[in-house]
């Protein structure tokens, strides 16, 4: 990991659209109290954290710690804990981390 400036998802957050293959369907982007910045991408149907602009640390996660993939993530936040809530698959998934951990997922059910 570490610094990916030429990652496209720096070029497109930096004004550089001339990649096609970069994101596909930017839907959100969301600050976190611990100063990351996190983009969902529903064409890719991946969560990208980074730390700043530049790309330092950029990570991606698809939701499958459960199983169950990201589809069309449509929302991003995250608590005063630090944990991170992804809508998506008609579900809200929860976890700590981008490694998934402590993953949870509430779809409606009682």
């Amino acid at each position: 990991m570490g610094q990916c400036a030429a990652h496209p998802v720096f070029n497109l957050l930096n004004g550089d659209d001339s990649d096609d293959s970069l994101l596909q369907a930017l839907l959100i982007v969301a600050l976190a109290s611990r100063q990351y910045i996190f983009v969902a991408d529903s064409g890719t149907n991946l969560l990208y954290r980074m730390d700043d602009m530049q790309g330092s640390n950029l990570v991606s996660y698809d939701g499958s710690a459960l199983g169950t993939a990201f589809s069309n993530p449509s929302g991003i936040a995250t608590d005063s804990r630090g944990r991170i809530y992804v809508a998506s698959n008609a579900r809200v998934y929860r976890f700590d981390d981008m490694l998934g951990t402590n993953q949870v997922e509430y779809n409606g059910s009682a």
